[in-house]
């Protein structure tokens, strides 16, 4: 059995739809689709992809092309050294959205509001995409509980006041900055949820949001459920 000879860079994350194979690379904050029938020609020679069952070492040479040109564009690599097995994401699904509340806002949630969104405004004007997952990646991770005692109730009333409070802050409504504003808030009260993307074809479209578990907190079901989750933080 043939060992793999390629990799999926570190900073690359994959999901699979009906057609087509997207990679999102992080690092360049960009989005690359492929043809999953082109790519799985592929498969034998990629670590975690499939398994080698052929008499040859060597992928032929269409095949090769098709690598050295995702190596080209920095979603392959050759060596095992800053890369990782080729596989997408186990995604939780989306199954509920949040039923948020609004109780009256309290002078804290006020000043924790302006933190957060001041704080995503400054990370999304002066840092590279890939400096804002990383530090999301180690906050979240460093406080992250398990799934199931995430407090849902004192979520919903936190979320509610985030929405009662968003239209003060003199920002267009985006999912990149909406998003990375409330994981911060919701931070400061020691709740932790996932920051995730993804992605729609025909025609092409990517959006992110806020979950924990299968519950949606900032948008709704029907919208989260047209995505096909890339990447969850």
């Amino acid at each position: 059995m043939s060992r793999p000879r390629y990799f999926l860079r570190q900073n690359v994350f994959i999901c699979q739809t009906d057609r087509f194979l997207i990679f999102l690379d992080v690092a360049a904050d960009k989005y690359l689709c492929t043809n999953v029938r082109e790519f799985e020609a592929l498969g034998p020679w990629l670590s975690g992809w499939s398994e080698y069952s052929g008499d040859s070492n060597t992928p032929p040479p269409n095949v090769a092309n098709l690598a050295s040109d995702l190596i080209n564009r920095g979603i392959l690599c050759a060596t095992p050294e800053g890369g990782k097995d080729v596989s997408p994401i186990d995604p939780t699904v989306p199954t509920d959205s949040l039923d948020v509340s609004h109780p009256p806002v309290k002078a804290l949630d006020v000043l924790a509001f302006f933190l957060s969104c001041i704080r995503a405004d400054l990370m999304l004007r002066s840092w590279d995409f890939d400096q804002i997952v990383q530090a999301v990646h180690a906050r979240q991770n460093r406080r992250r509980s398990p799934i199931d005692s995430f407090d849902m109730g004192r979520a919903a009333n936190l979320v509610g006041a985030f929405q009662i409070l968003r239209p003060l802050y003199p920002r267009p409504y985006l999912c990149m900055f909406d998003s990375l504003a409330l994981i911060d808030f919701l931070r400061r009260y020691a709740l932790f949820p996932k920051w995730t993307f993804g992605v729609m074809t025909d025609p092409f479209e990517a959006h992110c949001w806020v979950q924990n578990g299968h519950v949606v907190l900032n948008d709704s079901l029907e919208r989260a459920s047209k995505y096909t989750p890339i990447m969850s933080v």
